[in-house]
């Protein structure tokens, strides 16, 4: 966790404040309103007489949103829109973190998290000596993003978790109850906090069928099979229960951000579509005043008007282009489906070989918006951080990111398949982990690259799983005395 005590305080992301004001509502309503804190005080305003409190309460006054389309947001709780996709559950673990130590307690989990992983990663493949496993662990901060996601208020640090956790899981070798108990309470800690987590965890599962079913390589222990589809079900049934609840709250569903539509405008082959004629203008988005159509990013996010869509659109407007999301990407798919395909595919490559920071140098104090959704006194601590002076060497930090992960890729190439020894059953675990976790993170990209426009934190999130496989893949084959031999576990 050195990048975040280096930089002075957690790191933030746009997504951030969703997150944690998600958490902080809950307590607020389920406290009857006893529960306050300085992110309340947003959206306390604009919340429905009924919700977790009398009726006879004043109606929702107008925020920010209403009054200056520069402020608008995803979240308009005063109109009854709040976006889907943004967890409560890992929200929680912010809120308890910043209403604790300000955030601390989160970065401190996170980074403990993280070693228990590796810890128990190398002693799969028997490498417990500690000088070692200090050596991994100090390789992996000081080359990989790994401590950087591990100080990010965002649920992205669990992808990985997830992985490992499965990995742990699913393939033979001796572990604990507790063990077992942890492992699996970080898969589902990781569904319930992101969709990609899912897709991540269903792209396992898939390669884990695959070697399962053509290659008798190993043989898969009855916890990996119920951690992959406990943890699909969980994470599906979680997202069930927080639209049930935010339409409780609410009085109606969580609305739906129109994804696909913007990616395939951005595309290219949506524009054609809308200049086409839009099936007769059938759907909301033909209809409503566009702007920058080159990036899903500026139709999304952008308020501006001439750059912006989404935002600018009304309420109403909003909630309808999301609830045709769907249908308008089938009917731009349909309309040029191969310039379309070449697009997911373009995106998908993109969205795999995106690996770099980027989020280390993000100055809030320019950006207006950033003090109307964060509360004051978080604002000044981030004033003081270096990220907020755009005083980190992301250039040389991206530069050493890539160079390590080129290393480590060559390096995994060469023990895995060049000649050698072949025999040791870790070799063939190992083999079985990268399949596997290759498997995920092009299921990722594929999603990234067809449902949501390509990010760097994506693929970059899981990178340092590459250079740990590598760092282990290489102890094997040539300082084998670091690693204790043991018999092939059968369980």
């Amino acid at each position: 966790m050195w990048t975040p005590l280096v930089n002075g305080f957690a790191f933030f992301f746009d997504d951030t404040t969703n997150y944690i004001r998600a958490a902080d509502l809950a307590a607020h309503l389920v406290s009857q309103k006893e529960i306050s804190t300085a992110w309340t005080a947003r959206y306390a305003g604009q919340l429905p007489p009924s919700a977790g409190g009398s009726s006879k309460e004043a109606m929702p006054r107008p925020g920010p949103v209403q009054t200056d389309p520069q402020f608008r947001t995803h979240n308009d709780i005063s109109a009854g829109l709040v976006m889907t996709g943004r967890s409560p559950y890992i929200g929680a673990l912010m809120w308890v973190g910043y209403v604790t130590s300000n955030f601390w307690l989160f970065i401190a989990f996170q980074a403990t998290l993280a070693y228990f992983l590796i810890y128990l990663t190398l002693k799969r493949f028997g490498i417990v000596d500690r000088k070692v496993v200090t050596s991994v662990v100090l390789l992996l901060a000081a080359l990989t993003t790994l401590p950087f996601y591990n100080g990010m208020l965002l649920a992205d640090a669990f992808g990985a978790f997830g992985i490992l956790a499965f990995l742990l899981l699913s393939t033979p070798g001796k572990l604990t109850k507790l063990e077992i108990f942890l492992l699996f309470m970080t898969i589902v800690t990781a569904v319930v906090s992101h969709l990609t987590h899912i897709v991540l965890l269903a792209g396992m599962l898939g390669q884990l069928v695959l070697l399962a079913l053509f290659k008798n390589v190993m043989k898969v222990p009855t916890r990996g099979w119920v951690a992959a589809i406990g943890g699909l079900l969980i994470g599906f049934v979680s997202l069930q229960i927080t639209a049930f609840a935010t339409e409780k709250v609410m009085g109606k569903e969580p609305q739906l951000l129109p994804l696909m539509s913007a990616r395939f405008i951005a595309d290219g082959p949506g524009r054609d579509f809308l200049d086409a004629g839009c099936n007769g203008n059938r759907f909301q988005i033909c209809r409503v005043e566009r702007g920058d159509l080159s990036h899903a990013s500026a139709i999304l996010s952008v308020t501006r008007p001439g750059v912006g869509t989404y935002l600018l659109a009304t309420p109403e407007e909003r909630r309808k282009m999301g609830e045709e999301d769907k249908a308008f990407a089938i009917a731009v798919f349909l309309h040029d489906p191969v310039a379309q395909t070449g697009a997911i595919i373009r995106n998908t490559f993109k969205q795999l070989t995106w690996v770099e920071y980027t989020g280390l140098n993000r100055n809030c104090s320019d950006r207006a918006y950033c003090w109307v959704a964060i509360p004051e006194a978080v604002g000044e601590d981030m004033k003081t951080t270096l990220a907020d002076k755009e005083a980190w060497p992301e250039g040389a930090m991206d530069a050493l990111l890539k160079i390590a992960v080129v290393i480590s890729l060559i390096v995994l190439a060469y023990c895995l398949l060049a000649p050698g020894d072949q025999g040791d059953w870790r070799h063939s675990i190992l083999r079985n982990w990268v399949l596997i976790t290759f498997a995920a993170m092009v299921l990722m990209s594929g999603f990234g690259g067809a449902v949501v426009e390509p990010q760097w934190r994506y693929i970059s999130r899981l990178i340092w799983l590459t250079v740990l496989f590598a760092m282990i893949a290489a102890i094997l084959r040539w300082e084998p005395a670091l690693a204790a031999r043991e018999s092939a576990p059968s369980t």
